[in-house]
């Protein structure tokens, strides 16, 4: 139900999909370097912080999710050129949490 109502894709809830929490910058750099990531989600809680990137994101990008309060309202907020700009799948994610590809990765 939280998914849903975060308007995230209720796939997440399936352990094989779920994203992997690590607590360190170390832990972080040996997932990406050692383990098969392609469809697996890492999330290093203020890593952006921890790993001194705040200046590699783009200005607007950072505004946008200091700002908004959530994923979905941090992307409608971004002008559409640097939404054009930006690498990455994108989803749209449907009320009954269906998810379809809108954007595939370059």
């Amino acid at each position: 139900e939280a998914l849903a109502t975060a308007g995230w894709p209720l796939s997440l809830a399936d352990d094989a999909r779920r994203p992997k929490v690590l607590s360190t910058p170390r832990e972080f750099v040996e997932a990406l370097c050692t383990s098969a990531h392609v469809d697996t989600l890492f999330v290093l809680p203020g890593g952006v912080s921890l790993l001194e990137q705040e200046e590699a994101l783009p200005r607007e990008l950072r505004e946008a999710v200091q700002q908004q309060p959530t994923v979905r309202t941090m992307l409608d907020s971004l002008p559409d050129e640097m939404l054009c700009r930006l690498r990455g799948r994108v989803y749209l994610c449907g009320g009954g949490g269906e998810e379809e590809e809108l954007k595939e990765g370059s």
